[in-house]
């Protein structure tokens, strides 16, 4: 396996780890352990560290990809059923309780929420359309997606706060609605950043990090500039209506920590490259897909009977738990065990 390749699926096998600690934080601790310092670094290794990195991946490998324009399109489509499936089988408890009548929970605010793989095929397809235009240089999609960040708060001021059928397709692109997840505006930007990455890099570009003097310096700033910045990190993915809905200043400051973050890890993997740990993470990345469905599925369904009841030490069981489930999963997949319902490559990001 290449090495670049290595990088990247480990990136997204961390960034799938970290999404599953801050589910288990937002739905299965105690509110005063999510409100408290641990449930605030658990948030932020849930933010930056997570969705933008794994959005970002998709990007590249979207760049990477030979597929014509009509596959591209349809396999944002399915991106699309297939999340709004997976939204439905996360609140499979929940449905069943609306039906009964022991609940009366709006149910279309869990069926059509706006989660990552409902991003990913409305990304997947504008990139379709998109792509010629990004192939001719690696600004392009670099400026599209500053544009992206940079309009975002008009576009949650210019949609309107109704309720009624209009309200969910709204929230595909952006506002104040509680469903309303990872909209287009502003996330996006980070696949198409991540494009312009692979573009960037294919150019020569990225050459001098690969001396290690040169490497060091950039990763000695990036490590500087993270320290001093650290609190307002923090405190914008700590308050996820701010972290959902985020502008331009946090989009940079999110996009320096991606790249930084993706460098360190690139260079991990070039000093440890037959590390056990790396390649667990990498399995976890190649079936990137398959982990993350099965560990929602698992917390969403579970967290209907216990929402924000368990104290700190059973939270980190529960993580341990789920974390045993999914790579369980992983490892049935990966060697064979059952059909191949997933490809080896995740069908989010090519």
């Amino acid at each position: 396996m290449k090495q670049r390749s290595i990088t990247a699926d480990v990136l997204k096998g961390l960034a799938v780890i970290f999404m599953i600690q801050v589910h288990i934080m937002e739905v299965f601790a105690d509110t005063s352990i999510y409100h408290s310092l641990t449930g605030k670094i658990s948030l932020f290794l849930g933010g930056p560290p997570a969705a933008p990195v794994f959005m970002a991946v998709m990007g590249y490998f979207l760049a990477a990809s030979s597929k014509g324009m009509m596959q591209t399109i349809t396999r944002g489509f399915k991106l699309i059923l297939g999340g709004l499936a997976l939204n439905v089988a996360i609140n499979l408890n929940l449905l069943y309780r609306i039906i009964s009548g022991t609940s009366d929970t709006n149910p279309l605010t869990f069926v059509f929420g706006i989660d990552i793989l409902v991003l990913a095929g409305f990304t997947v397809v504008i990139t379709g359309l998109l792509k010629k235009l990004f192939d001719l240089n690696f600004v392009i999609p670099l400026a599209v997606g500053m544009m992206i960040l940079a309009v975002t708060p008009m576009v949650n001021d210019a949609l309107p706060a109704t309720g009624g059928t209009s309200a969910y397709l709204f929230s595909v692109f952006g506002g104040e609605a509680a469903w309303s997840y990872f909209p287009l505006f502003p996330w996006m930007a980070y696949p198409f950043f991540g494009y312009s990455a692979f573009l960037f890099i294919k150019s020569g570009y990225t050459i001098p990090l690969d001396d290690n003097r040169v490497s060091a310096v950039f990763l000695t700033v990036w490590a500087v500039f993270i320290a001093l910045t650290i609190n307002y990190g923090i405190g914008i993915a700590a308050n996820l209506k701010e972290y959902y809905h985020h502008g331009i200043l946090y989009g940079l400051w999110v996009l320096a920590f991606t790249a930084g973050f993706a460098h360190l890890i690139s260079r991990i993997a070039t000093a440890l490259p037959d590390s056990p740990f790396l390649e667990y993470f990498a399995t976890i990345g190649r079936n990137v897909t398959l982990a993350y469905v099965v560990q929602w599925v698992i917390i969403g369904n579970t967290g209907t009977a216990i929402y924000r009841s368990l104290d700190l030490r059973d939270s980190y069981v529960a993580f341990i738990l789920v974390m045993l489930v999914t790579s369980g999963v992983v490892y049935l997949k990966e060697n064979g065990y059952f059909p191949k319902i997933w490809k080896s490559r995740s069908q989010i990001v090519v």
